[in-house]
């Protein structure tokens, strides 16, 4: 079957079409599926910078497109508090996760780079054209129940502002609310950026961007609750797409994060997602060629303990694939976006949300 999807990596006489979903890099065969190199977080916004998107109405309970198998991560992760604590030692990781559910599409466009409020109301994301080098940028979609999809977003210059027009973006909201954290890049190959903090004082009203850089990291930052550790992707490259997950590490939220340190046992997570009471990681995988794309979890004991051997959270069996793993603020509810493809070429991006 002809299948072309854009970029193609060339592998001896194999040939890997790839798309961009969110902040990885997504691997999509003809006929099977493969995931991911990190870096290519999708940007947001139409050419002319307005509001973007589309709700995904009538899309509550149905599945992801193509279809999904999953198995739910088991085991409690009430965990302690201790060694930089960043503080939800009540909160309950335990039990399976119930079938996916639709709750955001936008048509004819890529979205990615997921960071949602903790009453998940509101949902950050990025939001572009489909294999197309055109104006993108960060959108900002709100609900009034958990119940419901998400509406129909709008655009965040304020965001926008720091970025090149056509850059990826992809960032993560603090526990509170108020402050994002993100990075805008040209592709999944580039070296490290500078991370920005943008500031606002309430939900609904525009961020304001710090001036200065808070360190030099890869794609995909996800915050502790205490705002100390940051989570990220590895850099990717044609050679070598993607690695374990880094974290850097700060004194105090005043200062710039510290040179990272690879999570090596971890083995290839993108774009990791750290739980509120930092016990868990979440994020993406599959092994080139070889497996579908996947959402894990690892789990730790304690703060101060290393993550353990990731499980599978759900496997993607139909031809496409996932991505942009985001864990809600009580640990019940795993976001993320679904990459559907006919294999023809026409694709279908859907964020999804898997519930305990």
């Amino acid at each position: 079957m002809a299948c072309v999807l854009g970029d193609v990596l060339v592998r001896g006489l194999v040939r890997i079409p790839l798309v961009r979903l969110g902040v990885a890099w997504i691997l999509v065969g003809c006929g099977s599926s493969a995931e991911s190199h990190p870096g290519g977080g999708s940007g947001a916004g139409t050419a002319g910078g307005g509001s973007a998107g589309a709700a995904a109405g009538g899309m509550a309970g149905s599945t992801a497109a193509g279809g999904a198998s999953g198995s739910g991560v088991t085991g409690g992760a009430a965990g302690s508090s201790t060694g930089g604590g960043s503080g939800s030692p009540g909160l309950d990781c335990s039990g399976a996760f119930g079938p996916p559910t639709g709750v955001l599409s936008v048509p004819g466009a890529e979205i990615g780079g997921l960071t949602l409020s903790a009453d998940e109301l509101e949902m950050i994301y990025g939001v572009g054209p489909l294999l197309a080098d055109s104006p993108r940028g960060f959108v900002r979609s709100v609900r009034s129940s958990t119940a419901e999809p998400f509406s129909a977003g709008t655009a965040l210059p304020e965001l926008d502002a720091v970025c090149q027009p056509t850059d990826y973006r992809s960032g993560d909201l603090s526990s509170d609310g108020l402050s994002f954290y993100f990075v805008c890049y040209a592709s999944f190959e580039s070296p490290a950026v500078e991370l920005r903090v943008a500031r606002r004082a309430a939900p609904g009203i525009p961020f304001v961007v710090d001036a200065q850089s808070y360190g030099s990291i890869f794609t995909g930052p996800s915050i502790s609750a205490d705002e100390l550790t940051l989570y990220t992707s590895a850099q990717g490259s044609l050679d070598a797409p993607g690695g374990p997950p880094i974290v850097h590490t700060r004194a105090s939220r005043d200062v710039p994060f510290g040179a990272g340190t690879p999570l090596t046992a971890l083995g290839v997570m993108y774009t990791p997602d750290v739980s509120e009471d930092g016990l868990w990681l979440f994020g993406s995988r599959t092994a080139l060629s070889t497996s579908p794309p996947q959402l894990i979890a690892s789990q730790r004991s304690s703060l101060v303990e290393p993550f353990g051997e990731p499980s599978v959270v759900l496997t993607r069996e139909a031809m496409g694939s996932l991505g942009s793993a985001a864990i809600s603020a009580d640990c019940r509810s795993l976001y993320y976006v679904d990459v559907a493809s006919d294999g023809t070429g026409s694709l279908t991006y859907t964020a999804m949300v898997l519930r305990r």
